[in-house]
């Protein structure tokens, strides 16, 4: 296995930063999670051990420092190329969660099973070559319906195996239903904006 560099916070050519912990390279390849975030303007890959809940390694990839955007299908495909953590780990499952703003919150009450689509493109009219998913989010009773480019999809399935797929509304609202059964006190909220149905 390729040794990373000796400082822990390194910059290379390929990805933007690339941290690690020095105990990385004594940790058994099966016990670590591998996640990924993927922005449309950075991905972000991570090894999280689970026994000790820690992680073990960070890596960040940007688009180019033009005007002119970068896709998350770019993005995955330059990680896949060019990770150090892809080519010299292995981990047991992939996470990958979406950022995106392409998604809408449906109460649980309005929701009907295989309407997905039509609650997404009511929203999202231009949105064409898009896949539909909705995640169930019990603790506000709702779901949060979203979509994802077919083709980034399809790299995403085709480069991890069996991977775990979810946006990023899904951890929002799980973490804020988490601090309001944990935290005490008075509390504000900003005002919502999402879109709801």
């Amino acid at each position: 296995m390729p040794v990373l560099p000796e400082n822990m916070f390194t910059s290379t050519s390929d990805s933007l930063i690339l941290i690690s912990d020095p105990s990385l390279d004594n940790k058994t390849a099966g016990l670590c999670d591998l996640l990924v975030l993927i922005e449309d303007s950075s991905i972000q890959l991570a090894l999280l051990e689970k026994k000790s809940n820690q992680f073990l390694a960070l890596e960040v990839f940007r688009g180019a420092n033009n005007n002119e955007p970068t896709s998350p299908q770019k993005l995955l495909e330059l990680a896949a190329s060019k990770s150090k953590l892809l080519r010299n780990y292995e981990f047991s499952k992939a996470r990958v969660c979406l950022t995106t703003t392409q998604y809408t919150l449906v109460p649980e009450a309005l929701h009907h099973p295989g309407d997905e689509a039509s609650y997404f493109h009511l929203n999202f009219r231009n949105v064409a070559n898009a896949t539909i998913f909705p995640a169930h989010v019990s603790a506000f009773h709702l779901y949060s319906i979203y979509g994802i480019d077919a083709e980034l999809q399809k790299s995403i399935l085709h480069l991890f195996q069996e991977p775990k797929i979810f946006h990023h509304s899904e951890s929002v609202l799980g973490d804020l239903s988490l601090r309001l059964r944990t935290d005490a006190g008075k509390q504000a909220w900003p005002q919502c904006a999402g879109k709801w149905n």
